[in-house]
Order: structure tokens, then sequence, then C-alpha cells
């Protein structure tokens, strides 16, 4: 799972269906972007990455195999991580603020767009 927030962040959590389990961010996590007061059922949340931005962060998208996350937004740049290790791959900037980015499933190509109303494509 992947979440981006207006506190200049990007996180990946893994997310594990746990029967008869019960999360709480008070049971020792930090609340993140998925941070709160109520418990969920059945349902392990662990933060695994974190990537500070520059600016608030408006879109994010993993692979299908969820090793490459790509992260645009406020800063006017596209960024692409490497999940395992966190390392920036690349970063691309744009000329406004980026709305959108998507990934396909093997993590080959990256499309982004936002106000400068002009959708990339990036092998």
């Amino acid at each position: 799972l992947a979440v981006g927030c207006w506190d200049k962040c990007a996180y990946v959590y893994t997310v594990e269906y746990r029967p008869g389990s019960r999360f709480s961010p008070a049971d020792g996590e930090s609340g993140g972007a998925l941070g709160g007061s109520s418990a969920v059922e059945h349902v392990a949340v662990r933060e695994v990455q974190r990537k500070q931005r520059k600016d608030r962060v408006y879109a994010v998208a993993m692979d299908a195999t969820g090793t490459k996350l790509a992260v645009g937004g406020r800063d006017k740049a596209v960024a692409l991580f490497d999940v395992a290790t966190g390392s920036e791959l690349w970063c691309v900037h744009d000329s406004d603020f980026v709305y959108t980015v998507a990934l396909d499933p093997l993590g080959a190509r990256l499309a982004y767009g936002g106000m400068s109303k002009t959708v990339y494509v990036v092998d």
C-alpha cells in the first residue's frame, strides 16, 4: 500500500490479514499517514518506507511487484524509488504541480501529468 500526504512524505506499508488480531496505532506504531485512534480488526499494518519530499505529495504509484514507487506532487518533480533500499532511481522535473503518476505492471514505463496539461510517458 502506498500513500501520499500533505506532510511532504510518501509512505509504503505492508498490510496483512491476520484472523484474530487487532491493530491500533497506540500499540507502538507511530501514526504516519495511517495514524489515528480507531483500531482495525484482523489487519496488521507496518510502515516499511517513508520518502521525504520538498513539498506536498499528490500522487503515488507502485508496480505490480511492489518493488518500485513513483512519487509526484507540489514540488513539480516525479521520482522513482526502489522500495527495498529506499534509493532514488531517477527524478525528473515538470513545469508545474504533478497530480498523477502511474506505473505499468512491470515498472518499465511511468506516466505522469498535472497542471502542465500534458501527459508524459517515460521508459
